[in-house]
């Protein structure tokens, strides 16, 4: 649903989800190899471990989006769409 109401907000995004990956490390290969863009979790896990860490040092990944009623501090940079 959320993939949806982005491609709604922001008419140019086109949004083509992808299903059945049992989790995160069998995603990881795919996104080195450019057939992943983009990937929505929780900001916990996000901040929580590896390797997220490291993809955040290197400039690797970038929070676009962040739900919820307010700004979270760890993503101050993150755009303000509300």
């Amino acid at each position: 649903m959320f993939s949806r109401l982005l491609e709604e907000t922001f008419p140019p995004l086109k949004i083509n989800s992808v299903l059945g990956y049992p989790g995160g490390p069998e995603m990881r290969p795919r996104y080195r190899a450019g057939r992943i863009q983009c990937r929505s979790f929780t900001i916990e896990a996000f901040f929580a471990r590896e390797p997220y860490h490291t993809w955040r040092k290197k400039g690797f990944v970038r929070i676009i989006v962040q739900t919820g009623q307010a700004r979270d501090p760890q993503a101050p940079r993150c755009p303000d769409y509300v």
